[in-house]
């Protein structure tokens, strides 16, 4: 965990990190942890990204975490709508 440098947008700090368990995308019936994080994307722009741990080279980048984690909550709905 990390909890990031202040920059521009002091609610969302560059750099800051927390993980949660919650159920695995690709492993219907199991839990895995996810790492939430923040960093500036190529435009200086804001990029919310989560990594699961089951499944490391599929990480989910998006320009706020709402929209992150949606994704990961309509895939646990539907395992196979991220393959």
């Amino acid at each position: 965990h990390s909890l990031g440098e202040i920059g521009s947008d002091p609610e969302w700090p560059v750099g800051f990190s927390s993980s949660r368990m919650f159920w695995s995308r690709i492993h219907p019936g199991r839990r895995t942890r996810y790492v939430s994080s923040i960093f500036s994307g190529p435009d200086g722009a804001l990029r919310f990204q989560v990594v699961a741990d089951d499944d490391p080279d599929h990480p989910i980048v998006e320009d706020n975490p709402s929209k992150a984690w949606k994704k990961i909550f309509e895939a646990v709905e539907s395992p196979r709508s991220l393959c």
